[in-house]
């Protein structure tokens, strides 16, 4: 199998601003859309604490109760929420490292450049990885030794090793050993005339004959130990030789399997892993836009109390602080899917923790890909499921040629040896234990096997034909996949240099709403776009390093290895 029955991946909402004044950050469901269907439903984080309106009388609010968390304070200077999962890991798991404070310098920050580059990027501090956080070996590692496909597979492949011993130990003679008793009820055994008769025994010796008769000795316990040899002759020239070839191509075949299955199972799971980390980001950014929306509330506020701004212009930012944490909790609620996809993938207990341990915002080494055509030609060459194909081919052809051989007659040699009490071959019998022995061939054709044996090769052919053709479809397949994640690698890595200049014009627009604003020059709806485009750029810039990683993984797979 391969990716490609996973590869079909719905696209993420674009990001809509909310005209009323809400901050729509619909990207934050794009962690379900990267080709793993999700089976289980996500573990609901407690929803945020609602702001408590001050008392009429005057004297101070009760203190706000305790958010969990990942839930961002509807105020500047709260912690980013810790992008290793907004819940606290149970007791006697590693602790997550302490959460990012998001403050007024780091809300700052988010618009503040030296030239094309940002002083501080706050999203990469969030993101950035942890000491001891997962590394994509790990995650392989794990993940391989825990699939069960991987484990179906070796079982698989036990048995067709299995098979093999079989077909060796039809190469030894066929060896049978027996003993048995028998005992038999006494009767008069005598050699001679009638009595009643003047019937004459005819004299041997040439005398005259006799009258007289002889008895011989009945022995009513018999021993008898036999053993018995078989030399299939025939079977070594036309059946044992290709049936053991036939198992030891299926031994090859289905050790090509595991180990096919073990890069998928890798695969998928790096993938589930890059997923994971897209929420984590989407879970930072929707925190860093609730700061952002609470600190223009505030200051729409002042305005009002100045008179520069309009009781409407504070409604407008009210409903999209609500908006934004509502948002927020749509993208925690797919950070614990994620999450939970990958412990599915790793089969992690829930108290193992998770966390970053591999830097995702980092850009992509310069685009080194070499043409698609080598690319398709070295994924023909190295795929571990063509081989295991041309490998059953080949063992079913052996079978074929095992087939055939009912056409022939067999050949058999054999030898016996019998040892008795008495032994029938000797006579006359006696009570006492002899040996005898025999040697022979045997030569038998059975004329109906010879009609049946053309339906059965006919059957046999058909298979390999069958392999052959799968192979054939595997291909196809193989060269439509390795040119969707090429192009895939590379237009992740355009969206990446598109992400950066949009966000680069999304803080200079941002910077220059809020004077106007501050100014009387913009209304609330300016300040809202602008600061929609700057979250949906970062957003953006997350999406398309993921989207980058993911491919290249994709990429590999599809390819049998590094390019």
């Amino acid at each position: 199998m391969s990716l490609s029955s996973r590869r079909g991946r719905r696209r993420r909402p674009a990001f809509r601003t909310f005209a009323a004044g809400g901050l729509v950050m619909g990207a934050a469901l794009a962690v379900a859309s990267s080709g793993h269907a999700q089976t289980a439903p996500p573990e609901e984080a407690p929803d945020p604490a609602p702001p408590v309106a001050p008392p009429k009388d005057g004297t101070k609010p009760p203190p706000e109760r305790p958010r969990p968390l990942g839930v961002m304070p509807p105020r500047p200077g709260a912690p980013i929420p810790s992008p290793d999962g907004p819940s606290a890991p149970p007791p006697g798991a590693a602790a997550p490292p302490p959460p990012m404070v998001i403050d007024d310098a780091a809300l700052d920050a988010l618009a503040e450049t030296k030239g094309d580059a940002l002083t501080r990027d706050v999203v990469a501090e969030a993101m950035a990885p942890r000491p001891g956080g997962l590394t994509l070996e790990r995650v392989a590692e794990r993940a391989a030794g825990s699939s069960y496909q991987v484990a179906a597979a070796q079982a698989e492949l036990r048995a067709s090793a299995a098979r093999v011993d079989q077909a060796f130990a039809a190469y030894f003679p066929k060896v049978t050993l027996g003993a048995s008793y028998t005992r038999i009820n006494p009767i008069e055994n005598v050699l001679g005339p009638d009595p009643g008769t003047t019937d004459q025994l005819p004299d041997m010796t040439g005398e005259e004959p006799g009258t007289a008769g002889f008895a011989f000795p009945i022995i009513v316990n018999q021993w008898q130990f036999t053993a018995s040899l078989d030399v299939p002759v025939s079977d070594y020239l036309f059946r044992l030789t290709d049936g053991y070839a036939a198992a030891k191509s299926d031994v090859e075949g289905r050790e090509l399997e595991v180990n096919a299955r073990r890069l998928e199972a890798e695969a998928n799971a790096k993938i589930a892993y890059f997923n994971w980390i897209r929420a984590q980001g989407q879970g930072v950014v929707s925190a860093i836009g609730i700061a952002l929306s609470d600190r223009l509330l505030k200051d729409t506020k002042v305005g009002l109390e100045a008179g520069v701004a309009t009781e409407a212009d504070v409604a407008r930012f009210e409903a999209q602080l609500a908006q934004s944490r509502h948002l927020q909790n749509v993208a925690q609620h797919a950070a614990l899917v994620a999450g939970k996809a990958l412990r599915t993938q790793m089969h992690l207990d829930r108290g193992e923790a998770l966390s970053i341990g591999v830097d995702v915002l980092s850009d992509p080494p310069p685009d080194s890909l070499p043409p698609l055509e080598k690319v398709e030609a070295a994924a023909i060459a190295r795929r571990i499921e063509l081989k295991a194909l041309d490998a059953t081919a080949s063992s079913l052809d052996q079978v074929v040629s095992v087939t055939e051989a009912g056409f022939y007659p067999r050949l058999n040699a054999f030898a016996n040896g019998l040892y008795a009490n008495p032994n029938p071959r000797i006579f006359p019998q006696s009570n006492r234990f002899d040996f005898t022995w025999e040697l022979g061939v045997r030569l038998t054709w059975t004329i109906n096997d010879t009609f049946s044996t053309f339906g059965a090769a006919a059957e046999a052919e058909s298979k390999v034909d069958a392999v052959r053709a799968q192979r054939g479809q595997l291909e196809d397949g193989i060269r439509i996949e390795v040119a969707q994640y090429y192009y895939d690698m590379k237009t992740a890595r355009s969206a990446i240099d598109a992400a950066k200049q949009r966000e680069r014009s999304a803080r200079t627009n941002l910077v220059i709403r809020r004077l106007q604003f501050r100014a009387g020059d913009a209304t609330a709806t300016d300040l809202i776009d602008a600061e929609a485009q700057l979250i949906e750029s970062i957003l953006q810039r997350i999406d398309a390093h993921v989207d980058y990683l993911v491919a290249e993984t994709r990429l590999e797979f599809a390819a049998g290895g590094p390019l």
